[in-house]
């Protein structure tokens, strides 16, 4: 079968390829499925009623909605998490100076000596950290989808690298709180580390657009990580495959964080 296009009609003329290749593919599949049954023992005189039953089969066919993987990125899709987690790793400075803030006021001691003890205090810290960097993260991603028309793949997979970043601003929350002494210092090494992971992971450029040496650097930020897997899910990829090296690299920048933490503690609780 032979189909006739038209330079002027491209479009109509695809249509037409993909009916005749449909059609086409279901008499192999009648054909086949004839001189299967004639190969097994069928005997020929029953030719005629095998092509009968068989032309009322049909390919098995899945129709799922999903979006292509060259889907073309929105400026909002990128930028909207992009702002997002640049306006909540601003959270590093405020959970650090908080934090000795209420060791000067005498806070901590008194939380401490309650039958709660150390280890609920920091769990506290760590879970109203988390929770108001997971809420920014969530509202700004939330406003971007319904106000200004952001689309991304798969939701859960934009949930779980917003959890993971929640997680890590936890993590660097803490390695600012280990380094410093004071509330001054608190905030003056957080917005370095701040600043220092937006520039280095493309929160303010396309990382595309960017050199080859700053989208090497990229990967070893959360942020940057973070960026790659909202860039796949805008583009339509889903599921493990959008997220699955990004949330990786956001679990081993946030372990090493941990290993670092708990090192420089140690160092300090050493006389």
């Amino acid at each position: 079968m032979r189909v006739l296009d038209s330079v002027d009609y491209g479009l109509q003329a695809q249509l037409a390829r993909a009916i005749t290749e449909s059609y086409v593919a279901q008499v192999n599949a009648d054909r086949l499925s004839v001189a299967t049954a004639v190969a097994a023992g069928a005997p020929r005189t029953d030719i005629p009623e095998l092509a009968a039953r068989a032309a009322l089969l049909r390919l098995p066919e899945e129709v799922r909605t999903q979006g292509l993987p060259d889907d073309p990125l929105k400026v909002i899709s990128y930028f909207g998490p992009s702002m997002g987690m640049f306006f909540v790793l601003f959270t590093i400075g405020f959970g650090a100076r908080g934090y000795f803030i209420e060791q000067q006021q005498g806070t901590l001691d008194r939380i401490a000596a309650a039958p709660v003890g150390r280890g609920a205090l920091l769990l506290g810290k760590s879970v109203s950290t988390f929770v108001y960097s997971l809420a920014g993260l969530a509202t700004v991603t939330f406003v971007s989808w319904l106000a200004f028309d952001a689309s991304w793949a798969d939701p859960l997979g934009v949930a779980a690298l917003s959890v993971a970043m929640a997680v890590c601003v936890v993590c660097l929350t803490a390695l600012v709180i280990s380094l410093v002494r004071t509330e001054q210092q608190a905030q003056g090494l957080a917005s370095i580390v701040v600043f220092a992971l937006v520039l280095l992971g493309g929160n303010f450029v396309f990382a595309s657009g960017t050199t080859p040496a700053i989208r090497t650097l990229a990967l070893f930020t959360p942020n940057g990580w973070a960026l790659r897997g909202f860039t796949d899910l805008g583009t339509g990829v889903r599921g493990w495959d959008a997220v699955g090296a990004p949330l990786l690299g956001i679990a081993a920048f946030s372990l090493l964080v941990v290993a670092v933490t708990a090192l420089l503690l140690r160092l300090r609780r050493t006389p």
